[in-house]
């Protein structure tokens, strides 16, 4: 098939071509002006990290506004503190996981089951709190190796194995406290080294009035 023009007759193969050639140039559209909505998505897009920070202001904000001075008094400040201080430091060990592009659901079980271990073997079976200290880390330790080696030698999903011996664990918790509280008494009568950050975080909370 051919065409005609003013200036003669082109060809299939010359009219494709001039085809190809004009494809090239593409519209092109500006925006008139960056809402203060779309700014701030492009600020958070460029800066991730902000988010939670961002997140956390806003709480500190709504709960002074809810409660009022008596959010910033020294009492609560040391209490939050107090509160979110494990948490903290498990999250710690969590982003390095987090960021090598795994997960670990049993952290928490395995917390548990380290103060447990502590705990029982200080008060119930009469173990030196110098040694339960130990014990309770090495029994951490243990546990993490597990998790690591079903992940990195049996090549097993990191989701999969964490939530399966988070409720191992979980379980390992229950039948070796018998689901028994130790008093806080005993605690600080037979190991006073296990409660020596809380007594002095309660001892500064005793200094401070309401």
């Amino acid at each position: 098939m051919s065409i005609e023009t003013g200036a003669g007759t082109r060809g299939p193969a010359e009219y494709e071509r001039g085809l190809e050639e004009g494809s090239g140039s593409v519209a092109s559209f500006e925006a008139a002006g960056k809402t203060p909505l779309r700014r701030l998505q492009h600020f958070l897009h460029s800066y991730p990290t902000m988010i939670p920070f961002i997140v956390l202001l806003l709480g500190i904000l709504l709960f002074s506004v809810l409660v009022g001075a008596r959010f910033f008094t020294p009492f609560n400040l040391s209490l939050i503190l107090q509160q979110v201080t494990i948490i903290g430091i498990i999250g710690i060990a969590q982003t390095l996981i987090v960021l090598t592009a795994g997960i670990d659901l049993s952290v928490g079980a395995i917390m548990v089951l380290s103060s447990v271990v502590m705990g029982r073997m200080a008060v119930i079976s009469g173990v030196p709190y110098e040694l339960t200290f130990v014990l309770g880390l090495l029994c951490g330790l243990a546990c993490g190796a597990v998790n690591g080696w079903l992940v990195s030698y049996v090549k097993l999903p990191p989701f999969i194995v964490t939530l399966g011996t988070w409720l191992i664990f979980g379980a390992l918790n229950l039948a070796y406290s018998q689901s028994e509280t130790i008093r806080q008494q005993d605690i600080a009568a037979v190991a006073p080294f296990l409660q020596f950050t809380g007594g002095l975080a309660l001892d500064f909370d005793r200094s401070w009035p309401l």
